[in-house]
């Protein structure tokens, strides 16, 4: 299978946010503004879960029968499944925390913005996967799954740095 390597790399990488999101947390001292944080390390975790399954997926289903285009199908349809009820969700728990949509004017609107962008970049890679499987599906889906620690990354640094959104 292609990427193989790539794909172990990347649940790795994914195991290691959810360890240390849940040991950040778990570190933390319960000061003003810490349930806003703790929010935000779930979804750390809630995203890293995704991105290990979404790592592990196309190789598990190309353990079966079903051909390489179905599998990176089937693996996109999946992932884009779970990242879409993962975002949506996380506007709820995201705004009981504490955190504004709108984010501060200097730091936090541009993050909002290249975030979503990213969002709708990675979902329609996914979506070309799952109605056009083809030649670079495999990088597709890889750009996907980075796209998605890309997003970790940065709800990780805003909970490691306070940062208000």
């Amino acid at each position: 299978m292609e990427h193989q390597d790539y794909l172990f790399t990347i649940a790795q990488v994914a195991a290691a946010f959810v360890g240390f999101s849940m040991v950040v947390d778990a570190l933390s001292p319960d000061l003003p503004g810490s349930r806003f944080r703790r929010v935000v390390l779930h979804d750390v975790a809630v995203i890293g879960f995704i991105v290990l399954g979404g790592a592990l997926a196309p190789y598990t289903l190309a353990q079966t029968a079903l051909g390489i285009g179905a599998v990176w199908r089937a693996a996109s349809l999946g992932l884009l499944a779970l990242w879409l009820f993962g975002y949506l969700t996380s506007f709820r728990r995201f705004r009981e925390g504490g955190g504004s949509s709108l984010g501060e004017p200097l730091l936090g609107r541009p993050l909002v913005v290249i975030n979503t962008g990213v969002v709708i970049t990675g979902n329609s890679l996914l979506l070309w996967n799952v109605m056009f499987p083809g030649p670079g599906a495999g990088s597709r889906y890889l750009a996907a799954l980075l796209m998605l620690l890309l997003i970790a990354t940065w709800l990780f640094l805003l909970a490691g740095f306070r940062l208000r959104v």
